[in-house]
């Protein structure tokens, strides 16, 4: 059975739902979903310039879950 298809956009949703919840990352932090290769990765901004590492590990951690069950939709 293959991977259920997402959104760019629902699978930043996704991801930003759980950002939330974790106190390593910083108010204004924004993620994005980007195509790399046949598979995606997930991008982290910062609304400032300090780095949050913690929350960036999180981040792709929970991104590589994702990645076990959604693949990125075309377009």
């Amino acid at each position: 059975m293959g991977k259920t298809i997402k959104t760019a956009a629902e699978l930043e949703a996704m991801i930003l739902s759980k950002m939330q919840a974790l106190s390593e990352c910083p108010d204004g932090m924004t993620v994005t979903v980007k195509r790399r290769g046949e598979t995606w990765e997930a991008v982290t901004m910062s609304p400032n310039q300090i780095a949050y590492t913690d929350c960036v590990t999180r981040v792709t951690r929970y991104a590589a879950v994702l990645r076990t069950e959604y693949a990125l939709a075309d377009g």
